[in-house]
């Protein structure tokens, strides 16, 4: 739950949320600077402490997905490998000791650079 300004609770805040704000203490101890990440720790760690509101930054707009129309047909975006790494190492940095999201990371890896193979696109039947 996040008022129009960012500020909510620390009990509304997630993981992964960034700080828009220096977060202080009832007694102006800087507790968590401007731009960290939150983590399950210093959420609790700022219950703990007593403090009633943060401020966080907006999340950014998600990144437009072109429509198959858009890329010439196809079951999604022609991109080059290396720019498909660099997406999957951007949306999966925060989940590197997750063995779950790793392995989901690969799956995804593994189908989409092999339907980026126009090899692999000619022989698959329609």
């Amino acid at each position: 739950m996040t008022t129009e300004n960012g500020r909510i609770h620390p009990d509304h805040a997630c993981p992964g949320m960034k700080i828009a704000e220096p977060v202080l203490d009832p007694s102006g101890q800087i507790l968590i600077r401007v731009g960290e990440t939150l983590t399950d720790r210093l959420i609790r760690r700022l219950v703990v402490r007593g403090v009633t509101e943060i401020c966080i930054l907006p999340e950014a707009p998600p990144e437009p997905v072109p429509q198959a129309s858009e890329t010439g047909g196809g079951s999604g975006p022609e991109l080059p490998d290396e720019d498909l790494n660099a997406v999957f190492a951007r949306r999966f940095h925060r989940f590197e000791h997750n063995e779950i999201m790793r392995l989901i990371r690969e799956l995804a890896e593994k189908h989409l650079l092999s339907s980026n193979d126009p090899c692999d696109a000619a022989q698959s039947p329609h």
